[in-house]
């Protein structure tokens, strides 16, 4: 009969240490009232952690174990940070009393903060962000922000700490199933919270980032906004309907927009967009204090609001009829005819024209009209008239012509024939093979 070692005895010999665990609470154990697929008992554990040494949580931390031969049963250490109960037990290994050991720990100057708040956290950032972001991404964060704490509210997350990959993956399949935000929004917010906890790992507010290893959405070609003249055929037919309907577009309520009851505004903003290639908010600010006329054209230099943090000038031309055209209108701030000079209106004012775009595309049976799309046209017009890649991604305020020739190359008809024309010419060409001269120990 084989020997059985006693239940005291292995406990006596397995235990040589005081070792703290977890004493969660049922809240934790199930999750919050109607949402058991947070509470740990649903939820995979980090790697190399368990429920007992799971340290995220602000649950108690407990101990016990056996240490020089006595025997110490389960007791509140006192602490919910875990590492603060490590250093409790280490101290009561070391012979020191409870009294003294949890003295020690509380009086240990930590070297980094160990619990902070969801709201501290957030509050840290925002203020950090501030200092170096422009105005759009700072938008983006104080968003994420607002929807981060109203999330976490619902389900009673209150500590950095708490939030783990499990919680992020709930939290992304609510954007897809019950807000369905395309894949550039999605990838959008996934870029902004990852940063988010980049920096709270860098302020060693956390050990490691709880989307490390989540996958980064895919931003698929189809999804994004497709590059589409107004007239893909060639021509302006399409151009023309639309300002037809733009300029039908008039009513005389006092409470309309300046667009509304003076059409000719929106006309000409549809025009400049047209003509220059400039971006929605770009034209919308045009300032015609800024253009330096001649007897041929109008020349504007500005810095794109999208790019303005590199402070790059952007240099563009205007035909001399819509330069008149531009200066005809009455002003609504010095130099704006189309802004007031409020920086607060520039949203309301840019929703108003896409809307207004859009209204007059359907009226005049051209699918997802948009102010992006005059763009594109100018582009794709002056590619095909012969103008230089490298010029038209100047008057457009690209970067590099990469940019430019990603988005617009396909749509140049010049390029395609020649590429055709090289292709039938190999096709047409006789093969030329080359007879290699024999070796001597091939003959």
């Amino acid at each position: 009969m084989p020997f059985r070692v006693p239940w005291c005895t292995t406990t006596l010999y397995t235990n040589l240490m005081l070792t703290p665990f977890r004493r969660h609470t049922g809240e934790c154990l199930n999750g919050p009232e109607g949402h058991p697929e947070l509470g740990l008992l649903r939820r995979k554990m980090p790697k190399g952690q368990t429920l007992r040494t799971y340290t995220a949580c602000t649950c108690p931390v407990w101990y016990s174990g056996t240490w020089n031969g006595k025997r110490h049963p389960r007791k509140s250490t006192g602490f919910k940070s875990w590492a603060k109960a490590e250093g409790f037990c280490q101290n009561l290994m070391a012979g020191k009393s409870e009294q003294a050991a949890a003295a020690t720990v509380a009086a240990a100057a930590p070297t980094a903060p160990e619990t902070v708040s969801l709201e501290d956290a957030l509050a840290k950032w925002d203020t950090a962000s501030t200092l170096k972001l422009g105005e759009s991404t700072m938008a983006n964060h104080k968003l994420m922000a607002q929807r981060l704490r109203a999330f976490c509210g619902k389900y009673g997350i209150t500590q950095l700490s708490e939030i783990d990959a499990d919680f992020i993956e709930l939290w992304r399949t609510e954007w897809v199933a019950v807000e369905e935000i395309r894949a550039t929004t999605h990838h959008t917010r996934f870029i902004t919270l990852a940063s988010f906890f980049n920096f709270a790992v860098k302020r060693k507010w956390l050990a490691e980032s709880p989307m490390h290893g989540i996958e980064k959405p895919r931003q698929n070609p189809a999804s994004k906004e497709t590059t589409i003249p107004l007239d893909p055929e060639g021509g302006e037919a399409n151009y023309l309907r639309v300002l037809a309907a733009l300029g039908r577009m008039a009513s005389k309520d006092p409470r309309a927009g300046a667009f509304r009851r003076e059409p000719a505004r929106i006309v000409a903003l549809a025009k400049l967009w047209y003509e220059t290639g400039m971006r929605s908010q770009d034209g919308l600010r045009f300032d015609t204090r800024k253009a330096v006329v001649d007897d041929e054209c109008a020349m504007y230099e500005f810095v794109p609001f999208k790019t303005r943090k590199y402070g790059v000038v952007c240099t563009t031309f205007l035909s001399l009829g819509l330069w008149k055209e531009l200066c005809a209108l009455t002003p609504l701030s010095p130099g704006h005819p189309f802004w007031d000079g409020l920086e607060s209106s520039i949203p309301g004012l840019e929703t108003r024209a896409y809307q207004l775009v859009h209204e007059a595309g359907e009226q005049a049976f051209v699918t997802d009209c948009h102010p992006h799309r005059f763009r594109d046209s100018f582009a794709v017009n002056k590619l095909n008239a012969g103008a230089r890649m490298e010029d038209v991604s100047r008057w457009l305020g690209h970067t590099n012509t990469r940019t430019t020739e990603k988005y617009y190359a396909p749509w140049v008809k010049s390029r395609q024939d020649v590429s055709r024309a090289s292709f039938l010419r190999t096709i047409e060409a006789p093969q030329n093979v080359v007879v290699m001269p024999k070796t001597r120990k091939q003959a």
